[in-house]
């Protein structure tokens, strides 16, 4: 059986442990952006991560998860 490409490939290093928890069975990364401003249009790190399920939007944290 070959092996799957990481789905999380196409993102920094640093997003890709908490958007792959944040991810479903067989779910793809197809496009994301770092905008620097918060839903409040505050300075943040946030990211917008779109799948080919969904689009997943927020600031991750390094545990896994979204704030």
């Amino acid at each position: 059986m070959a092996e799957q490409p990481d789905p999380c490939r196409l993102l920094p290093e640093a997003w890709r442990t908490p958007v792959r928890a944040e991810l479903g069975f067989g779910q793809n990364v197809l496009a994301w952006f770092e905008p620097d401003l918060d839903s409040r249009l505050r300075f943040a790190r946030e990211l917008v991560v779109v799948t080919d399920r969904r689009v997943l939007t927020g600031s991750f944290s390094a545990e896994g998860g979204r704030s």
